[in-house]
């Protein structure tokens, strides 16, 4: 399996979103649909900035989140990602449990950010 989306980075200072994109590939055991954010917290400037201009490519995870009110968001805490970088995921589409090898890759969006 894998999968894409998109997002943008707005930086506190006010300067210009910058469009990104995000691809991954999967193999490995799991059930269940997952829609998920992902939202990154860069706690330095040098982070953000290796992230918007070098792009991440990230490898292998386990991941188990369940829906906890009918109509409630799944959520799990925030974890380190890279020095200075956290990542908040929350999922609305109830249940998945994965034990997978995945290869995420983030890059920007050359055709939004001109």
């Amino acid at each position: 399996g894998g999968g894409t989306g998109s997002g943008v980075v707005i930086q506190k200072d006010g300067l210009k979103p910058i469009y990104m994109n995000m691809a991954e590939v999967q193999a490995g055991l799991g059930f269940g649909i997952k829609s998920f954010q992902n939202i990154f917290v860069f706690q330095t400037k040098a982070a953000l900035n290796d992230f918007v201009n070098s792009g991440w490519t990230f490898g292998g995870q386990m991941t188990a989140a369940a829906k906890y009110e009918k109509d409630g968001d799944a959520y799990q805490d925030a974890v380190v990602v890279a020095p200075g970088v956290l990542m908040y995921q929350l999922t609305d589409s109830g249940l998945a449990a994965e034990i997978t090898g995945k290869g995420t890759k983030y890059y920007k969006n050359t055709d939004l950010d001109k």
